[in-house]
């Protein structure tokens, strides 16, 4: 699926998952957390550098535009699993 999102979203002109952002935010991109009519929720870690703890922020891919969007803040949780704990509160 996440595949699949980041195919759709190239092609929509969008560079979210572009190597070199990817590589520019040390970024790591989680399963899919669910799904509703209008979004696919995921998790995304990033890092800062090496000295910098890794944090998570919870991101919706519009299934219309094929954008991604931020659902929380960046970088607004110290674990994946509260991410997908507000992820799964929305």
């Amino acid at each position: 699926m996440i595949r699949t999102i980041k195919q759709q979203h190239r092609d929509a002109g969008g560079h979210f998952f572009d190597t070199q952002s990817m590589r520019f935010f040390n970024s790591r991109i989680g399963g899919i957390v669910k799904s509703d009519l209008k979004y696919i929720y995921f998790v995304t870690s990033e890092q800062f550098d090496d000295n910098s703890p890794r944090l998570y922020t919870a991101r919706m891919f519009d299934k219309k535009t094929h954008m991604i969007e931020d659902a929380s803040e960046f970088q607004q949780f110290k674990t994946s699993t509260q991410a997908k704990k507000f992820i799964n509160q929305l």
